[in-house]
Formats: structure tokens, sequence, C-alpha cells
């Protein structure tokens, strides 16, 4: 069957040891709490940065968590390790986490980020550009949201390379009309000619955008779809999957 869903926090944190965490003005009553521990090392972690950038964009943990927020309880569970944290959410798609936010304590509802096995299982190759959906490594090292087609890789000689459509950038939009995803950029350039010209509305890595406009060679670069699928290629066969 399928495997049970996992969550995640979605935050990037830091321990914070006790005299830190007092002297990010949290409150006597629960540093005295924290103290009866007995574990000594960590008693309490704060999300760290950026929001932007410290946490995953698009989960809950984005709108909700600000920088320098400690992090006590959640779901009623008192909060000191790493492992604390993953426990806690980890069979949870909701959380009620109790934060320290300016001196005060505040009751945080929020979503928690779904884990996947982040697999790529989809190609497009259009126009010389090899092309996927968007990496969930965006959202968790740059802040991005997972939005648009990514382009992974180019091939040389081709318009995209010719037209200098960058590796490691997303497309947004094709002649005006937005792409989410592969399925919307699929039917935003299925009718396109051969010889045809293309506007390009494109995301770099840090969410700068930018335009690029390339000509469609179908007869040397046609549109393709690859995909991957579970099994092996042929009967009797080894692989675990196959791509076709």
């Amino acid at each position: 069957g399928e495997p049970p869903a996992r969550y995640a926090l979605g935050a990037e944190l830091e321990k914070l040891g006790l005299s830190a965490a007092r002297g990010m003005l949290m409150d006597a009553a629960h540093g005295r709490r924290n103290d009866r521990g007995g574990r000594g090392e960590v008693r309490a972690l704060a999300a760290t940065g950026d929001v932007g950038a410290a946490a995953l964009a698009g989960t809950g943990a984005h709108e909700m968590l600000r920088d320098s927020d400690i992090l006590l309880e959640i779901n009623g569970k008192r909060i000191e390790t790493f492992r604390d944290v993953e426990t806690a959410v980890a069979d949870a798609p909701e959380a009620e986490l109790l934060v320290v936010r300016g001196c005060q304590k505040q009751t945080l509802q929020m979503k928690t980020a779904p884990l996947d096995d982040a697999t790529t299982d989809r190609l497009l190759l259009w126009a010389g550009a090899v092309l996927q959906a968007a990496p969930a490594a965006i959202a968790a090292q740059r802040g991005q949201e997972l939005t648009g087609v990514y382009v992974s890789s180019r091939f040389h000689g081709s318009p995209a390379a010719r037209y200098s459509l960058p590796a490691v950038s997303r497309v947004i939009e094709v002649d005006g009309e937005k792409v989410p995803d592969l399925d919307a950029f699929l039917h935003a350039i299925i009718a396109k000619r051969d010889g045809a010209d293309v506007r390009l509305k494109l995301l770099d890595i840090r969410g700068a955008p930018s335009m690029v406009c390339l000509r469609v060679d179908n007869k040397y670069w046609p549109t393709a779809e690859v995909r991957r699928v579970a099994g092996p290629r042929n009967a009797g066969g080894q692989e675990p999957f196959h791509w076709r």
C-alpha cells in the first residue's frame, strides 16, 4: 500500500542555551521549568534568519513564524531538541505552537509541511531545454514559492542555448500566459508552430524576473515528454523503474 504521510515543521531552527533564551527575554517561570529538564545542553529552539530564507515558501511556517521566535511547545509537548520537533509534527498535518515573540507568549495554529521523496518523475524536452517541476530545494534553501517550470539544463546548439535560456531558472509565463506547472506549460506551447517566436518570463534562483525570446525549431528540437515508470522495462527485468 501507500506509505503513511509524514510532515515537518517547515522552518529552520537553531539551538538556544538557557542563558541565551533568557537573554531574549523568555519569561522566568518557563525558564525555571526548563531548568528542571535535567539534560543541560539545550533548553529552547528559535527560528533563525530572515523568515523568507528560514522557512519553506508556501508553508504555514513561512506565513506564521518570525525571526527569533522562541519555540516552547508543539501540540502541548515541550520542545528542547530538534528531535523533539521532528517527532511532535511527524504525523500531524496541523500543529499548535507555543512561542515567545516580543517578550510575550503566543499560541499559533499552523499547517505543517508534507514530506515527499522529492524524486523527479517527469521531464519535458522543449526547444532543447530540459524542464521539470520546481524542486523542493528552491523553497527550502531560497525561500521561493514552488511555482513555474524549472529549467534544469539545455543542449548545446539548441534554441534554448542559442537564445540564452538560462539553466537553474524558472519559466513562469509564456507569451503573457501564466504557467504554474508542467501541464500549464504544455498547454501554452503545444500549438506553437515551427519557427514561431516565443516570449518567456523567468525567475532566477533569487526570485529576480527577466525576459527571454526564442524561436521554436520543431524539426530538429521537437517537444517530448519522458516519465518515470515503476517496474522493469521488459518482462523479467530487475530494475525498480524505467523511463519512457
